[in-house]
C-alpha cells in the first residue's frame, strides 16, 4: 500500500501499489480483485494540522513516470495492464486470471536523442514552470518532470486504456523519437498483440458501435 502521509516528505514507487475494488451494488459487498503497481513519485513539502488533516502538499514525478493500470468492460472482464514484463492481464467475471504472456515489442533506451524528444513535446510546460509564481519548493517538485530521467520509456502513459466494443484492449503507446504519431497495441483476451492501430495527431478515440 502506499506510505501514509506524514509531516515533510513521503516517497512512493514499485514496492507500493493500490488495488481495484468491486462493488455489489444490491448488497454494498466490496471485494479486492487487483493490486496495481503505483508510479514513482513523491508528495512532498506536507504539513498538517492538529488533527492530522493535510493543509498544504505538492507531488512530484520523473519523466515517464507511469502505473500499472486496469480497464472494466461491460460484459464484466476486466484487462490489467502490467509493467516489467509489459503484458495483459486478464479477470473473468467468474474470477480466474489469466497471465498474459510479455508482449513483443522493442525496449527504447533513454539516451539524449530521446530527451531531447521529450523535452521538445514538453517545452510549453517547462517554460510555464519557470515563469511562474510557484514557491521554489513547488517548482523543483515539478521539475523532476523534465529532470529526472528512467533508463528505458515504459511502453504506456497514464490513461492509455481503452476498452473497445469488440472486446479488445487498446493501449496507447507511449512516444519516443522512432515513433511520434499516435499508436495503440491491440490485444486480445488471451494476452495476444493482435495489431497495432496509428492515428493521426488531430484524431482521438471516443467510442466503439455500429
Amino acid at each position: 500500500k502506499r506510505p501514509p502521509n506524514k509531516p515533510g516528505s513521503t516517497t512512493y514507487g514499485s514496492g507500493d501499489s493500490v488495488v481495484v475494488v468491486r462493488a455489489a451494488r444490491a448488497t454494498g459487498r466490496l471485494d479486492t480483485i487487483a493490486r496495481l503497481r503505483q508510479p514513482l513519485g513523491a508528495r512532498s513539502n506536507i504539513s498538517t494540522d492538529a488533527t492530522g488533516k493535510v493543509t498544504r502538499s505538492s507531488v512530484s514525478r520523473p519523466a515517464f513516470a507511469v502505473g500499472e493500470d486496469a480497464a472494466l468492460f461491460n460484459d464484466g472482464w476486466l484487462a490489467i495492464a502490467r509493467l516489467d514484463p509489459y503484458r495483459v492481464d486478464w479477470r473473468p467475471p467468474d474470477g480466474k486470471v489469466t497471465r498474459g504472456a510479455p508482449l513483443p515489442v522493442p525496449t527504447v533506451k533513454v539516451d539524449e536523442r530521446e530527451k531531447k524528444v521529450y523535452l521538445d513535446r514538453n517545452a510549453k510546460n517547462i517554460a510555464d514552470n519557470n515563469a511562474g509564481n510557484l514557491p521554489d519548493d513547488l517548482r523543483a517538485d515539478l521539475a523532476r518532470s523534465f529532470t529526472e530521467f528512467p533508463a528505458e520509456i515504459p511502453p504506456f502513459q497514464t490513461g492509455a486504456l481503452v476498452a473497445a466494443a469488440d472486446g479488445l484492449l487498446l493501449i496507447r503507446r507511449t512516444r519516443t523519437a522512432d515513433h511520434l504519431e499516435i499508436r495503440f497495441d491491440v490485444v486480445n483476451r488471451r494476452g495476444v498483440l493482435e495489431r497495432q492501430l496509428t492515428i493521426a495527431d488531430n484524431e482521438r478515440i471516443v467510442g466503439f458501435g455500429a
